[in-house]
């Protein structure tokens, strides 16, 4: 392969020490195995080996771009390992050691800036990212600073702490509205991300949540979790089944996760006066709200709050203390969420059957 790259099929014994397989992007909608120069630690980092990671939403977009820049990133920032080496000045500053099983997080702040101090880590100016602007998890090795790691529980399943980064998303957004037992709650879109948040809102909070999209698989994912009210909008009135089934004035909260701009003009017509919509999701085209939708906001004075990633303060903040604590306690379920499962020889086939839709997915693992 072009340059000194190989495929996993010429991965051979003779092979040097110092390589190790990397998913790396082959062009807009192709991604292969490859080898690559095995990261060397360097004083300050830990090495990682990586054992299992997520495909984000974000990931498939990234492979689709046009931009040539992602055909030298290694992606993955949803990801699992154990600490294979780790630095002397690393190990003096932490208590990790060999062998820690641990999960990523992969937000790296510059921890100086007005943004960090006050704690909104996401709203720094010069971050780094695991997985886009340096390279990510879908390799077998990946090297990161120590407080960019959070030690697991030694006696439980890793697999689910997967799960811990897209969870933090959720509980992130769920942070930004007032939270109160028993409430009335919309999730607009019902992928990883929509089911984690109803999950969180249904099991801890008691909340009576609708769940809306208009993929029939995805709402029969959110019936098994446990979902009662499921609306599909290609045949169905949300505006109806609210006023029929949960209240004639409208729901506490909406989480529009979609990102799809029919959703964000339904969430202002079905929110109750006083609501609050906690929009996650992001779009590739403009939001237009028509002269009456914006009315909507000012009459029934609507809290509009966005939510971007998952970190507060102090670094990484509660949402990933409170994360491994729901993952730990099983108080929510991932085996469901889990559609398919693949190798890292075999990450080609994965990201085909998610561009081509060759089936119907929720969260694909990598297994490295």
């Amino acid at each position: 392969m072009k340059d000194g790259k190989k495929s996993v099929s010429e991965i051979g014994k003779n092979d040097p020490v110092n390589k190790c397989r990397a998913a790396l992007r082959q062009g807009p909608g192709k991604m292969e195995c490859v080898t690559i120069t095995k990261p060397e630690l360097i004083e300050g980092k830990v090495l990682i080996r990586v054992l299992h990671v997520g495909i984000c939403g974000s990931d498939i977009a990234r492979v689709k771009d046009p931009d040539k820049k992602w055909d030298k990133v290694v992606l993955g920032h949803e990801a699992v390992g154990e600490v294979e080496e780790i630095s002397k000045s690393a190990s003096a500053g932490s208590l990790l050691k060999k062998g820690d099983r641990v999960a990523i997080i992969p937000l790296v702040p510059c921890r100086k800036c007005y943004f960090c101090l006050k704690g909104m880590h996401s709203s720094c100016k010069s971050y780094s990212f695991i997985g886009s602007r340096v390279n990510g998890a879908l390799s077998d090795y990946l090297m990161v600073e120590p407080t960019n790691l959070l030690k697991l529980p030694e006696d439980d399943n890793i697999e689910k702490y997967t799960f811990l980064e897209p969870l933090t998303v959720a509980l992130h957004a769920i942070y930004q509205t007032d939270i109160k037992f028993g409430k009335t709650a919309v999730v607009f879109g019902a992928g990883a991300i929509g089911l984690l948040l109803f999950q969180v809102l249904k099991n801890l909070a008691n909340y009576e949540v609708i769940m809306v999209d208009i993929d029939k698989f995805k709402l029969g994912l959110a019936r098994k979790l446990g979902s009662f009210h499921n609306v599909d909008l290609t045949n169905e009135s949300l505006e109806e089944y609210i006023k029929e089934n949960i209240d004639s004035a409208g729901v506490d909260t909406i989480f529009e996760v979609s990102g799809a701009n029919e959703a964000r003009t339904g969430a202002i017509q079905v929110s109750k006066p006083g609501g609050s919509i906690v929009l996650i999701g992001t779009s590739p085209k403009d939001t237009i709200f028509d002269a009456k939708t914006f009315e909507l906001i000012t009459r029934k004075e609507l809290k509009l709050t966005g939510s971007w990633m998952s970190y507060s303060g102090p670094f990484p903040g509660r949402e990933w203390e409170t994360g491994i604590k729901i993952l730990k306690n099983n108080l929510i379920d991932i085996d469901t969420l889990i559609t398919q499962r693949y190798k890292l020889s075999s990450v080609s086939a994965a990201f085909k059957m998610i561009l081509e839709n060759d089936e119907k997915y929720c969260k694909v693992l990598i297994n490295i």
